[in-house]
């Protein structure tokens, strides 16, 4: 049997940065879930588009509690990439999630072997004056 945790306020409504920042304005968690006990997390992304282009989402996440080493949660590929002598060779990478409308967008995440994710937020292209508001619930068996 499939279970769903309750939603988890991440951050409420926060102003986006020109940089990459982490979506916090709770303080209870810092912005970070804990995912431990989860195969998978929904995350509630709701953009208010601003002056901004648009805005990009990284998800990351840590292996334990207290190390400060994150990392993007989500690997992902050059699909064309190029095969030699039956080895297939393709750039690594992440994936991000670029949005420039305003809405709620949700976004699942696979976080087997993760100890908890945190979301990064970006404004690109004129004033960043957008916000974000995230949050998140965790399934579990």
């Amino acid at each position: 049997m499939v279970a769903k945790s309750k939603a988890v306020v991440l951050s409420a409504t926060q102003t986006l940065a020109a940089a990459y920042a982490v979506v916090n304005t709770s303080g209870v968690n810092s912005g970070v879930f804990d995912v431990r006990n989860n195969e998978q997390v929904t995350l509630e992304v709701v953009h208010v588009h601003g002056d901004e282009t648009s805005m990009t989402v990284l998800i990351e996440g840590s292996l334990d509690d207290a190390s400060s080493v994150w990392f993007p949660a989500e690997p992902a590929a050059d699909v064309s990439g190029s095969l030699t002598a039956g080895v297939f060779a393709t750039t690594a990478g992440y994936r991000t999630r670029t949005y420039a409308t305003s809405g709620t967008y949700p976004v699942c995440v696979d976080v087997c072997g993760l100890h908890r994710i945190r979301v990064k937020a970006l404004a690109t292209g004129g004033t960043p004056t957008g916000t974000i508001a995230v949050r998140a619930a965790g399934v579990f068996e």
